[in-house]
């Protein structure tokens, strides 16, 4: 053989070894998209979405719909790309990262096999906290969705204003192929609450048997603490009394005042102020619930609630109202999504304490 052809099979061998060797490179390191059980979950049939992160891989600007028949349309949609949920599992040892897309999660094979899907995109102008599915409505090939949101500044700080993009799922079982939707931000509930409870030694939450509504309002860090000692349900150094004398300092009574409201669990909400109407909201939505978060979720509402509300340096009418409305997120079939409380006045009381004291008026007998 000669010399040439040695060489010229030699250097066929090493290029074949190459692409052998990176095929199976290619091979190990292709693993396969995370697909996640949804069997446990219990999802309401609509939800909202913030893909602003997202963005760069959906072609799209905001103000767009699209409905989806079958798993293949789904999937030759770049919105079925979308990370819908992340998570991090334990294996051998170590927790590793998962991105669950949405054509491997909710709106996989098994969904299109009962199910169809309408996405609708839009952009709202201030980043809220969370949204929810208030109300579809549908008239001929049109379907006009209003969503309603929270920006619950008492726990977290204002968002900065800006324009973010959205994402509206809706599921029903048979969506019109021309149908198109746009969404209608309705009313946006700014709050400067925080929810809370009693707890016990073990940082468990407490419910006060026949708990009654009542409030404290509460000027300097002098009332803040004789509250905590005055208070039975609480301890000096406790989950909620230690949460309290963080949050409302010095600095912060420097200007505003600080009204608690003791309520019933059933209130447990972000508080909004008018006037002399203080209204409690719950924006409530079990999406990628399990059966088991979502009885967690019942029972801690249960609890005895212990709602702290910023107030403006000198609130202090002698008499105000509370009221409450709880807003279900939209599933189509459903009916009654809204709750709203008869509005409970409470007037001050003479408690010979600095912090001003109010419960409901006892009636006679």
């Amino acid at each position: 053989m000669s010399r040439t052809k040695k060489i010229v099979i030699a250097a066929a061998a090493v290029v074949l070894i190459a692409a052998l060797t990176l095929t199976l490179c290619l091979t190990l390191l292709r693993q396969p998209e995370p697909v996640r059980d949804m069997s446990e979950v219990a999802s309401r049939g609509s939800f909202v979405m913030k893909v602003e992160s997202q963005r760069a891989i959906l072609p799209f600007v905001g103000g767009e719909s699209f409905v989806f028949q079958t798993y293949e349309e789904f999937t030759a949609s770049p919105l079925s790309e979308l990370i819908l949920y992340s998570d991090y599992e334990n294996i051998d040892g170590e927790s590793v990262h998962f991105d669950y897309k949405a054509k491997n999660e909710r709106y996989n094979q098994d969904y299109f096999e009962e199910g169809q899907l309408m996405v609708a995109l839009f952009e709202a102008t201030v980043n809220v906290i969370d949204f929810i599915v208030k109300d579809v409505q549908v008239e001929g090939n049109t379907c006009t969705v209003e969503v309603y949101g929270e920006m619950p500044t008492g726990s977290w700080s204002l968002q900065e204003e800006r324009d973010v993009l959205y994402a509206c799922f809706l599921e029903k079982e048979t969506w019109e192929s021309e149908m198109t939707a746009t969404v209608e931000v309705g009313e946006i509930f700014i709050s400067n609450s925080v929810p809370s409870h009693y707890y016990d030694e073990n940082m468990n939450p407490v419910n006060v048997a026949d708990q009654e509504p009542e409030a404290y309002l509460i000027t300097d860090l002098e009332q803040l603490s004789q509250f905590v000692v005055d208070n039975p349900n609480m301890k000096e150094g406790d989950l909620l009394a230690f949460s309290l004398e963080i949050k409302y300092t010095e600095e912060f009574f420097s200007t505003q005042d600080l009204l608690i409201l003791v309520l019933p669990g059933t209130y447990f909400a972000e508080t909004m102020i008018e006037g002399n109407v203080l209204t409690g909201v719950d924006l409530y939505s079990d999406h990628y619930w399990t059966q088991e978060i979502k009885e967690g979720w019942e029972t801690n509402h249960a609890y005895t609630a212990v709602i702290s509300v910023a107030v403006e340096k000198g609130f202090s009418p002698s008499e105000w109202q509370y009221r409450y409305c709880r807003y279900d997120e939209w599933e189509d079939g459903l009916t009654d999504r809204t709750t709203e409380t008869e509005p409970v006045t409470l007037t001050e009381q003479t408690s010979g304490t600095a912090y001003r004291v109010y419960a409901q008026a006892q009636t006679e007998a």
